[in-house]
């Protein structure tokens, strides 16, 4: 009975070492760990025309057409009126796209929507190419878009000519993917680019 008290206890005495041992072994870590990620916006900060109507034409004497601009509510677009122009009427929008996210942004492109091939009959507009121009955080870029009526047979009387303007961008690291949301619009790949 002594031998199978002593087995007993050194049995005992053993587990008790291997729990000791086991619980060595054994230990919890914990990581805490937080990711921010940036932001990506970019819209358009000012809209001008040098036209609006309160004053005489550009290059002329009299106060008769007018090109009026209007900023979509997010400012991601904005619209474009021509009214009561003539032949030999010009006109010039200036804009400014501000990049007021966290990370660098590449513009990628200008699209015109809503501008028909008989409008594009009757005026010539052209837009300052800002493709492939870095925008940093917080800074900005300007382009311009020109409106000149040329003197033709197309020409028709009371029309208004008006168009959208959206500027495609992508993060600066990235090829020439349209990005959604944070762009000034994907734009439509069937309308005429600036």
């Amino acid at each position: 009975m002594k031998k199978i008290k002593f087995v007993g206890m050194t049995l005992a005495l053993a587990f008790g070492v291997m729990g000791a041992g086991f619980a060595a072994w054994t230990e919890d870590i914990k990581v805490n760990a937080q990711v921010t990620t940036g932001t990506y916006d970019v819209l358009f900060s000012s809209i001008t025309s040098d036209d609006d109507g309160t004053k005489t034409d550009p290059g002329m004497d009299k106060n008769v057409a007018k090109t009026e601009v209007t900023p979509a509510s997010d400012n991601k677009s904005f619209g474009v009126t021509i009214d009561n122009a003539y032949p030999g009427y010009n006109s010039k929008v200036s804009y400014t796209v501000k990049n007021n996210g966290s990370i660098p942004i590449k513009i990628t492109g200008s699209v015109l929507k809503n501008l028909d091939a008989a409008e594009t009959a009757i005026v010539d507009v052209v837009a300052t190419d800002l493709k492939d121009k870095i925008v940093e955080p917080g800074q900005t870029i300007d382009g311009t878009i020109t409106h000149t009526f040329k003197n033709t047979d197309n020409n028709t009387e009371k029309q208004s000519i008006g168009y959208d303007v959206e500027v495609t961008t992508v993060q600066w690291n990235e090829g020439n993917t349209s990005v959604g949301g944070g762009t000034g619009g994907t734009g439509d790949n069937n309308q005429p680019p600036v």
